[in-house]
């Protein structure tokens, strides 16, 4: 296999870090380069998962494969498993955000690493507490928080 084909099993990494609620909201609160190396684990990971599923259809249905491998533009071997990585983790961020509620989702990942001031906003917003800030120049506000931050 071509070595630009492993692009599209880069893009199913970041847009399943990006994309799901389980992993989304935890990474943009993380630094880009490790978003771009976690990007990279997990494309290696939906690579083995989806060769493992090619090998699964080739052992259960051998004439699967060449059968869609005959509509592909382009007849380098596993090509057709570089692109499925792609569409498998566009499939697998939609169906995970039916079942994974998105508030639950930004309170774990401000549990887990969020910084003083969105634990505090976190458990204003859980407890339905008011909040005084009280900024250098004596203005002060206080409020409710509406929303947690994303």
């Amino acid at each position: 296999m071509p070595w630009n084909f492993l692009i599209f099993p880069l893009v199913a990494g970041y847009y399943l870090l990006t994309r799901s609620y389980y992993f989304r909201f935890k990474q943009q609160r993380l630094d880009t380069q490790r978003l771009i190396f976690e990007s990279v684990l997990i494309s290696v990971l939906i690579t083995v998962i989806t060769y493992f599923i090619r090998i699964a259809v080739q052992l259960i249905t051998p004439e699967t494969i060449p059968f869609f491998y005959q509509f592909l533009p382009i007849k380098t071997p596993y090509v057709g498993t570089a692109i499925f990585t792609l569409i498998f983790a566009v499939l697998f961020s939609w169906t995970g955000n039916l079942f994974l509620n998105k508030e639950q989702s930004i309170k774990k990942a401000i549990k887990e690493v969020g910084n003083e001031f969105e634990l505090i906003l976190k458990s204003s917003f859980t407890e339905g507490l008011l909040l005084q800030f009280t900024l250098d120049n004596n203005k002060f506000y206080i409020a409710w928080v509406k929303e947690l931050p994303i």
